[in-house]
C-alpha cells in the first residue's frame, strides 16, 4: 500500500494592511488580545488590540495568488508595473536590518485596478469582476446555465 498524503493545514496570513498601511504579523496573544506586528511605513513594531484589528485587517495578496487569480504569469505583472500601466504593489524587505527586497503585497484595490486594466485593453481571457471578487473574499459565486450551454455568473444575496 502506498503511504497517503494529507491535506496540508493552510498556511496562516502573515501579511495584511490596516488602515492602508502593510504589516506583517510577529506574534499573537489571545488569551491577552494583542498583536505584535511590523510597521512596513513607520519601520517599527506595533502593538494592536487583537479583536479590533482582525475585524478591520485587509488581505494582502503575494504575487503568486494574483497571477493564479488572473492567469497572468509574474513577467506579465512585471511589466504592467514597470511600464506604468497599473500602481506598482508594495514591496516588503527583510527586518534583519539588512532591508532585502521582499514580497510584493497587493491590496484588494490595486488587483481590481489591474483587472480593469486587462478588460479594457482586452488581454485574454479573464474572470469577471464577481468571481475575482469572489476568489479574492472566498466566497461562492452561483453559476446558471444558459440555453446554449454556456455556464454564467449570477448574482445571489448573502444567506444569514
Amino acid at each position: 500500500m502506498g503511504k497517503e498524503k494529507k491535506a496540508k493545514a493552510p498556511k496562516p496570513k502573515r501579511y495584511f494592511f490596516l488602515d492602508g498601511v502593510p504589516h506583517k504579523k510577529l506574534q499573537i496573544n489571545r488569551g491577552a488580545d494583542i498583536l505584535i506586528a511590523w510597521n512596513y511605513i513607520e519601520r517599527k513594531r506595533a502593538a494592536y488590540v487583537w479583536s479590533v484589528a482582525r475585524r478591520n485587517m485587509e488581505t494582502a495578496f503575494l504575487g503568486p495568488q494574483v497571477q493564479q487569480m488572473l492567469g497572468k504569469h509574474r513577467n506579465s505583472l512585471y511589466n504592467y508595473t514597470s511600464q506604468g500601466q497599473i500602481k506598482k504593489p508594495f514591496r516588503t524587505y527583510s527586518l534583519d536590518g539588512t532591508n532585502r527586497p521582499g514580497v510584493y503585497l497587493w491590496t484588494e484595490k490595486d488587483i481590481l485596478g489591474l483587472h480593469e486594466m486587462l478588460v479594457q485593453r482586452g488581454y485574454g481571457l479573464l474572470p469577471s469582476r464577481t468571481e475575482l471578487l469572489a476568489m479574492m473574499r472566498n466566497d461562492v459565486v452561483l453559476y446558471t446555465k444558459t440555453r446554449d450551454g454556456n455556464f454564467t455568473p449570477v448574482w445571489q444575496e448573502k444567506d444569514w
